[in-house]
C-alpha cells in the first residue's frame, strides 16, 4: 500500500479536476471532487509530519494540474515563448498558483485541536477550515470542489443565499464522511441529515418572474476567430493584419439580418489600436471610423475590448478595456480592475519591468483601474437597458463583481464579459472558464453574455443554463435573446457575500456541539 500512495494521490487529484470539463469537452462529474478528497483526507489523517503531508498534498494537486491544467505549458510557449522543457516546469509549479490553499490547509489542519469525542463536530470543523482557506488565499483560477455542482443547473437554489461557498463545504463534509465511514464503519446521523436536507434544497422552484415584468434586448457576437499571431501583427500596426482583423469583425457585425438587433458585442482586445481619453467627451463621431460605419447601418449599440491609452503613466502604458458606443449619447469605457499575474502586469520595479517586457512578447504592462462602470441604452423598441462589463477573469472573481454591482445605483439587467482565449488553443480552457463563470449568473440572479474571440461565445440565462453557444475556434456569428427584467431584484448572495453562509454554519455546527454533549451541567 506504501507503494502505491504516490499513484493513489495522483490519480485522486485527476479525479478532482474532473469535477471540471476535461480534455475539450463539456463532459464533468459532479461527484468526482467528493470522493477525490475522501482519498486525499484519509492518506493526509495517516501522515505523521508535516513534510509527509505536504508531499501528500504536492502529489494531489500535480495530479489536479496533470488532469485540469495540462494546458499552461502550451499557454507558455504560445503566450510567452518559453519552450520545452521550460514551459513543462514552470506549469508544474504552478500548482501553487492554483491550489495554493490546499498547501495551507495541509498546514493548519496538523495543528488543530479538535474535540475528538465528537467525530460530527469535528467533520464539521474541517470542512469550515477548508472553505476558509479557499475563500482567503489569493488565487489566479478560482476552481473549487462546490463549482462542479454547476452540472445540477437551474437546480442550485441554495446559491442565491449562500454563493459557492455552501457548495464547496457541503463537498467536503461529504468527502470526510466517506472517509469517516469507510475507517470506522460509522455513520454520522446528524450530518448525512444536514447533506440530504441540502440536496433537497437544491430543487427547490425558484421563484418565477413575471413575463410582463420581461423585455428583449437582441444580442449580436461577432466571433472573429483571430489566431494570435495575426493579432499581435495587427496590434504592432502591420496593415494586412490590421485589415484582416477589422474587415473580419465589420462583415460580423453588419451580416443580414441586422434589423433587429440592438447590441453588437466584440471580444477582449478586439480592436487593435490603443484609442486616446478624448473619445469619452464625445458620441459615435469621436470614435474610429469602422465602428461608425457599423453604428451608423445597424442603428444598434455597440460593446467592443480595446486599450484605453493611461496619460497618467509616464510609461506610456494603456488600460485593458471596454468599450460602449452607443448611436446616440457619450461614449463610455470600463478599465480592468484585476490583471493577470505575469501576463498583464509584473510584480517587480518598473525597470525590471521594462527589460522583462522587451524580451517576452506575450506580456503586457497594463494600468489597473479600481472603478466600475454601468453601461445603459435603449432597444429599438424603446425599453431602457442597463448592463456592466468585464474582461476576462474577473468572471472568476465573485466578491469583485459583488462590489461593482452593488456600488451601482441602477440593478444591470445583465453582464458582459469579454474574453480572447485563444492563447489556450483547443484544451480544457474555454469551457473551464465558461463552466466557472456561470456561477455568477445563480449567485446574482442575472443573465450573462460571454463574448470570446475564439470561443466559447454564449448567452447564460440567471440559472446558469447556457441559451445558445457558438461554434469553437471557427469564425461565428451568435445571434441571441436575453429577456432583461425591467427592476431586477437582488439576490441574498449579491447583497450580503459570505456571511448567509456564516450564520447558516454557526446554527449548525452550535446544533452539532450541543447533541455531542453528554451533560449540560
Amino acid at each position: 500500500m506504501k507503494k502505491l500512495k504516490p499513484l493513489l494521490l495522483l490519480l485522486a487529484g485527476a479525479l478532482y479536476a474532473m469535477g471540471f470539463p476535461i480534455l475539450g469537452t463539456k463532459i464533468s462529474f459532479l461527484t468526482a471532487p467528493i470522493f477525490a478528497f475522501s482519498i486525499y483526507f484519509h492518506f493526509l489523517s495517516e501522515s505523521k509530519t508535516q513534510i509527509h503531508r505536504f508531499i501528500y498534498t504536492l502529489l494531489y494537486s500535480l495530479g489536479f494540474y496533470l488532469m485540469g491544467f495540462y494546458w499552461i505549458p502550451g499557454t507558455l510557449t504560445e503566450f510567452g515563448q518559453i519552450v520545452a522543457p521550460l514551459n513543462h516546469i514552470l506549469g508544474s509549479l504552478s500548482i501553487f498558483v492554483i491550489c495554493p490553499h490546499l498547501f495551507l490547509f495541509s498546514i493548519i489542519d496538523k495543528h488543530l485541536n479538535l474535540i475528538k469525542k465528537s467525530p460530527s463536530l469535528d467533520n464539521i470543523l474541517i470542512a469550515s477550515l477548508f472553505v476558509a482557506t479557499q475563500y482567503i488565499t489569493p488565487q489566479l483560477f478560482s476552481a473549487y470542489p462546490g463549482h462542479a455542482w454547476m452540472k445540477l443547473a437551474p437546480n442550485l437554489f441554495p446559491a442565491k443565499y449562500f454563493g459557492e461557498y455552501i457548495f464547496s463545504f457541503i463537498s467536503i463534509l461529504m468527502a470526510l464522511e466517506i472517509k469517516h465511514l469507510y475507517t470506522t464503519k460509522k455513520f454520522n446521523k446528524f450530518n448525512w441529515g444536514f447533506i440530504s436536507l441540502f440536496l433537497f434544497s437544491c430543487f427547490i422552484p425558484d421563484q418565477k418572474i413575471n413575463q410582463a415584468e420581461l423585455f428583449p434586448v437582441n444580442i449580436r457576437i461577432s466571433q472573429a476567430n483571430i489566431g494570435n499571431n495575426a493579432k499581435l501583427s495587427a496590434e504592432r500596426g502591420l496593415p494586412n493584419s490590421v485589415s484582416k482583423v477589422l474587415t473580419t469583425y465589420k462583415e460580423l457585425s453588419v451580416d443580414l439580418p441586422y434589423q433587429y438587433i440592438d447590441l453588437i458585442l466584440w471580444p477582449e482586445t478586439a480592436f487593435p489600436y490603443s484609442l486616446h481619453p478624448n473619445i469619452l467627451k464625445g458620441s459615435i463621431e469621436k470614435m474610429p471610423s469602422v465602428i461608425q460605419e457599423i453604428v451608423s447601418l445597424t442603428k444598434a449599440d455597440i460593446f467592443f475590448g480595446s486599450y484605453l491609452r493611461d496619460l497618467k503613466n509616464n510609461y506610456s502604458q494603456t488600460f485593458n478595456s471596454a468599450f460602449f458606443a452607443k448611436k446616440q449619447g457619450m461614449n463610455t469605457v470600463y478599465n480592468k480592475n484585476r490583471l493577470i499575474p505575469f501576463g498583464e502586469s509584473l510584480p517587480f520595479t518598473k525597470s525590471i519591468n521594462r527589460a522583462i517586457y522587451q524580451m517576452v512578447p506575450g506580456i503586457s504592462l497594463f494600468s489597473r483601474s479600481n472603478k466600475t462602470q454601468i453601461f445603459e441604452s435603449k432597444t429599438k423598441k424603446g425599453n431602457n437597458y442597463h448592463f456592466i462589463g468585464h474582461i476576462c477573469y474577473e468572471a472568476l472573481a465573485p466578491e469583485l463583481l459583488r462590489s461593482h454591482i452593488n456600488t451601482l445605483k441602477t440593478m444591470p439587467n445583465f453582464m458582459v464579459n469579454l474574453t480572447n482565449d485563444s492563447w489556450f488553443g483547443k484544451t480544457s480552457e474555454p469551457e473551464q472558464h465558461l463552466f466557472l463563470a456561470k456561477w455568477r449568473t445563480v449567485e446574482f440572479g442575472i443573465p450573462m453574455v460571454r463574448v470570446a474571440n475564439t470561443g466559447v461565445s454564449s448567452i447564460i440565462d440567471r440559472d446558469g443554463v447556457e441559451l445558445i453557444r457558438g461554434k469553437t475556434h471557427s469564425i461565428d456569428k451568435v445571434d441571441g435573446t436575453i429577456f432583461a427584467q425591467e427592476s431586477p431584484k437582488k439576490t441574498v448572495f449579491l447583497k450580503y457575500g459570505v456571511l448567509p453562509f456564516l450564520v447558516i454554519w454557526v446554527l449548525f455546527a452550535t446544533i452539532s456541539f450541543l447533541l455531542s454533549r453528554k451533560s449540560f451541567s
